[in-house]
């Protein structure tokens, strides 16, 4: 399997940012994402419920 660096990576980041892995393969955070994979609407929601109200300290 060939991993497209960039999707690699940007999964790798939503991982430590605190997303898990969606079943859709279109989403950056598929479990096995494809080459083009970007991060979609799903993967965008996700971050803001995690992050929504966070604040800085």
């Amino acid at each position: 399997m060939r991993h497209y660096m960039p999707t690699y990576m940007a999964h790798e980041f939503g991982h430590a940012a605190g997303l898990w892995h969606t079943p859709s393969d279109k989403d950056g955070m598929s479990a096995v994402p494809n080459e083009m994979a970007n991060l979609s609407s799903d993967d965008k929601k996700a971050m803001k419920a995690i992050y929504e109200n966070h604040t800085a300290h």
